[in-house]
């Protein structure tokens, strides 16, 4: 999530987890889910590999309606998660593409007034840190 979120993480294989969570911003929030894979089975540390895709509902600071967009990423991390239990660490690169769609405005003589829709691609590299417990 971005700035801030709760997730419940659940580990269905000792290869495989997947995350859902709830995002908080100060001018709106979204859902986040993520499927990731695991390295070192039998360690407490792994190597975290995987995709995530939320959707964000973001209000404008100067009124209007909110947005909403979906915001695809990636995640390259670092996890400390106990065999038996107890306090979770994660540190992750969270790279992720912003998807915007422009509209341009042509004037062609002749023709009039044309509009042109076009989508530009913002890459973007966060990073996160997530804390927690696991059973």
């Amino acid at each position: 999530g971005i700035v801030s979120s709760l997730n419940f993480d659940y580990r269905f294989s000792p290869a495989l987890t997947a995350r859902i969570g709830a995002s908080f911003l100060l001018l709106g929030g979204g859902f986040v889910t993520s499927l990731s894979y695991l390295t070192h089975k039998q360690s407490s540390h792994h190597l975290e590999l995987g995709f995530s895709l939320g959707s964000f509902s973001i209000a404008s600071i100067f009124g209007g309606e909110a947005k909403e967009t979906f915001i695809p990423g990636l995640i390259f991390g670092y996890r400390y998660q106990p065999l038996k239990g107890g306090f979770l660490f994660k540190a992750s690169l969270t790279p992720f593409v912003l998807v915007k769609e422009e509209i341009y405005t042509y004037i062609e003589y002749g023709v009039g007034v044309r509009e042109e829709k076009k989508l530009r691609y913002d890459f973007q590299m966060w990073a996160g840190l997530s804390l927690g417990f696991c059973f």
